[in-house]
């Protein structure tokens, strides 16, 4: 139970921060991006995650016991980032 308690202020930190900073920034750019633009972030999202998670496992190593390091699926990103890419270029 303690573990829980001791838990809830990140839980809290991480449904609200996220949800709030994702919308606002998707808002913003419904607004100055083009729809097919738009459409590549559901895509991405998987990829910039893996990166920032890898990210700060390196800048900060106390974070390594939480974070759980990207494993083989990253190897996926290349085709990711290499098929959005053609997309927004085609």
């Amino acid at each position: 139970m303690q573990y829980f308690m001791s838990s809830l202020p990140a839980l809290a930190f991480y449904t609200v921060v996220p949800t709030i900073l994702c919308q606002s920034l998707m808002a913003w750019a419904a607004k100055h991006a083009e729809p097919s633009t738009m459409a590549m972030y559901p895509v991405l999202q998987p990829v910039a995650s893996a990166s920032l998670s890898w990210l700060l496992r390196s800048a900060a190593p106390q974070l390594r016991e939480v974070l759980v390091a990207p494993a083989a699926n990253t190897f996926g990103a290349l085709p990711v980032v290499i098929g959005l890419y053609l997309v927004h270029v085609l």
